[in-house]
């Protein structure tokens, strides 16, 4: 559904209402689950009507963030797990970029970006008190993430929440265990064509409010481990921007990828076993996104793409953000030099607590191999 126009708002209700319908009259009924559901179906609508009013705001007072020519934004790509978080932190430290916040994905509009500026300038008055209270939320509403992926309101991340609270990412998947019964958001890119056009002009929208607000003469600079499956939509919008894609093996990267989107299975669905078809469906999904980009890459100007190993990430951050530079031609200055060096320095401490295993999700490396044979020659990972 469109309001007034896509690019003002679009949101697709098909899909939460085959959630629900799953929800009610699904094989097992859970009440639990149905509970989740109200809840969270309560307050995305909620949500909505605060988001209108922000953006209804914009249209008023900010209106000239129509004209706003965005600047070829950097797009990290890779399957979910393959460290596109690290690598947007470390490019993050380049003050010609600019990067949205969880805040500013879950209200895309210039009205709460420039809230959102008040509220931080005025905390840094009063010794960061709001800041400290939303440590508290985001440390009880994002407790089973920790070790796996770094949520909070005032932390950098994905802009995938904008898709998601559209209905037209994977992302609705966790809070509704039904990936495997509805399909329609499994890629964007083979959705219909008005499906595509109406998502694409309002997340085009949402960019250009957050750029009025951020500064337009910055580059928008992206990480989404879903953008895989919509890589063709997003490269019809913005033709000349730049693709840095992240590949890691996938043996770890595939159960990885399951772990963490079925954290919520364990809140909302605990009779979901890890050998289950509702959480082996993400395994396929991932590599459903390996060899969709993979056909969308060719399409890709070479000049405008670099593809990069997660190992050499990991072992050589320093090194891999250079090669990226020097790939698209950038300068790398003295003082990214140097915030990139302290970043290596940190990182060679870090262990990951947490551990999985193809067999502990009921699947095996020779039905992975046989289907990605082509990422295993292309980087030379172990078979």
């Amino acid at each position: 559904m469109t309001y007034f126009h896509s690019s003002f708002y679009y949101v697709r209700y098909n899909v939460l209402f085959k959630c629900w319908r799953q929800v009610l009259f699904g094989e097992r009924f859970s009440f639990k689950l149905f509970l989740f559901s109200f809840i969270f179906t309560l307050v995305f609508f909620l949500h909505q009507l605060l988001n209108l009013f922000f953006r209804s705001i914009d249209e008023l007072i900010f209106f000239r963030y129509r004209s706003i020519k965005i600047k070829p934004p950097v797009f990290i790509i890779a399957n979910p797990r393959c460290g596109t978080t690290y690598l947007h932190k470390l490019m993050g430290n380049d003050e010609r970029y600019v990067y949205m916040k969880l805040a500013h994905t879950i209200f895309p509009s210039v009205s709460f970006a420039k809230l959102y500026q008040l509220l931080s300038f005025i905390d840094k008055k009063i010794g960061n008190r709001i800041a400290k209270l939303f440590k508290i939320i985001d440390s009880v509403l994002y407790k089973g993430w920790d070790g796996i992926h770094p949520l909070g309101f005032n932390k950098a991340e994905e802009d995938e929440a904008l898709y998601t609270l559209a209905l037209t990412s994977p992302a609705v998947f966790l809070l509704f265990p039904f990936l495997h019964l509805v399909k329609e958001n499994w890629l964007l890119d083979n959705e219909p064509e008005k499906v595509r056009e109406h998502m694409m002009n309002y997340y085009e929208n949402c960019v250009k409010r957050f750029m009025y607000a951020s500064g337009e003469d910055k580059i928008y600079l992206s990480k989404n481990v879903l953008s895989s499956g919509r890589i063709n939509c997003l490269l019809q919008k913005f033709p000349d921007a730049k693709i840095i894609y992240v590949a890691r093996n996938p043996y770890e990267a595939l159960p990885s990828f399951i772990s963490m989107f079925g954290v919520m299975y364990h809140s909302h669905s605990p009779h979901i076993k890890d050998t289950d078809e509702v959480l082996q469906v993400w395994a396929w999904l991932g590599i459903a996104f390996y060899k969709h980009f993979n056909e969308a890459r060719k399409k890709i100007v070479v000049e405008n793409l670099i593809a990069i190993k997660y190992d050499d990430l990991i072992a050589q951050p320093v090194n891999t953000v250079e090669k990226i530079y020097g790939k698209f031609n950038w300068t790398v200055s003295i003082d990214l030099k140097n915030k990139l060096a302290e970043e290596e320095l940190k990182n060679k401490s870090y262990r990951s607590r947490h551990h999985y295993s193809l067999e502990q999700f009921g699947l095996s490396k020779e039905k992975i191999y046989k289907e990605l044979k082509f990422v295993f020659d292309e980087f030379g990972f172990e078979q």
